[in-house]
């Protein structure tokens, strides 16, 4: 088996293990997704699988298969007990990510509709970043740094390194570990005024 097949394999269970922590903490009522942040994320999912299977036909879109399946689940899991209220500006930044899916379905050139791809996904992380400003605890850690380390993985099963299919997985990895940063941040305890 050749390493990409293993590191594939790898990236596709570290997306299963995130889930199941993300979806645990949704059971327990203590995160609370943003049904609109995660809607787009699971069109976005399989919009990257297309995309990543054309640029490198290989094991690195199999994670992102499973991705699109994981968010479509917490989708779902947050209309039912996710966060309720949506801001004029979540649905303004929900609208412009749909809007722009067509564009970026026409676009015949792969690096063009990789740009289209992460807007989409920027916009679409404002809603879960909007919330979390306000309940930092709504989000459960420790699923962001799994699924960051999951596009590790995705890295190390591309065919070709130096190839555009590097792009998706390495900003996915930044934006992951980006908002687990943001977490911690907004976690951090209250320093005493003297």
């Amino acid at each position: 088996m050749q390493s990409i097949h293993i590191f594939g394999g790898l990236a596709t269970a570290m997306a299963f293990v995130s889930y199941v922590f993300y979806m645990r903490s949704i059971l327990k009522g203590i995160t609370k997704p943003h049904a609109l942040s995660w809607l787009n994320w699971s069109i976005l999912f399989l919009a990257g699988a297309l995309i990543q299977g054309d640029m490198d036909k290989g094991a690195s879109s199999w994670v992102f298969y499973m991705s699109a399946f994981n968010c479509f689940s917490i989708t779902l899991a947050a209309l039912i007990s996710g966060e309720k209220n949506f801001t004029k500006s979540d649905w303004l930044t929900f609208l412009a990510a749909l809007a722009i899916i067509p564009i970026w379905a026409f676009t015949q050139n792969p690096l063009t509709a990789l740009a289209w791809l992460i807007t989409i996904d920027l916009l679409s992380f404002y809603p879960t970043i909007r919330k979390t400003y306000h309940k930092p605890h709504s989000e459960d850690l420790i699923a962001y740094i799994v699924a960051g380390t999951r596009y590790l993985f995705v890295i190390f099963a591309l065919e070709n390194l130096l190839s555009q299919a590097l792009i998706y997985p390495l900003f996915l990895l930044c934006l992951e570990w980006s908002f687990a940063a943001y977490l911690l941040w907004l976690r951090r305890p209250s320093q005493p005024v003297h």
